[in-house]
């Protein structure tokens, strides 16, 4: 791993050699940002966003850049979805009013709708989460996320099998729940 994070010089990747890099992983890094927001508009904010940042700072010359790549892309999404936290709940405290009720119930209801997948990956372990996603949205080889995340090969199979029965498990107790609140 430590391949990935800066030693203490602070040699940065040349932005020629940079812009090559980003073109050349541009479709993973969008599957990537797709697999981490469920949405098409956001992932397509949360790349461009990537982009601009990697452009204004770069890689360490010494990083993995794909890696790299991926674990700033997640830290943003993780800024983007606690901003967002702050601004739901500012957003719900002034919606309370009259039929602002009708209206959150059926907002509610069709959040719920779009983020069970979502939430359940949320809720696995980072390890599994890191594997599946990486494997899941961007296509790669079992070999290729094992030299991501550094990790043997037979690490990445059995993290993903592990987080698959965990995402059924999760789903199939959510379906059980929500059965059970509506008779």
């Amino acid at each position: 791993m430590s391949n990935v994070f800066p030693s203490n010089n602070d040699e940065k990747l040349p932005v020629e050699q940079l812009k090559q890099i980003i073109i050349s992983v541009l479709p993973i890094l969008r599957r990537y940002a797709f697999s981490l927001t469920a949405n098409p508009a956001d992932a397509d904010d949360l790349l461009q966003s990537l982009i601009e940042r990697l452009l204004k700072t770069s890689i360490p010359a010494e990083a993995t850049p794909l890696a790299w790549m991926i674990k700033v892309c997640r830290n943003m999404w993780i800024d983007e979805i606690r901003k967002r936290q702050v601004q739901q709940q500012y957003a719900h405290t002034q919606m309370i009013e009259g039929d602002a009720l009708k209206n959150l119930e059926n907002v509610v209801n069709d959040e719920l709708q779009a983020t069970l997948l979502n939430q359940a990956i949320s809720k696995l372990p980072e390890p599994q989460r890191d594997v599946l996603t990486i494997i899941v949205s961007s296509g790669m080889s079992y070999a290729d996320a094992a030299d991501i995340l550094n990790v043997p090969i037979g690490t990445v199979m059995s993290r993903v099998s592990r987080a698959r029965q965990a995402l059924r498990d999760m789903l199939m107790s959510d379906q059980g729940e929500c059965n059970a609140t509506t008779k």
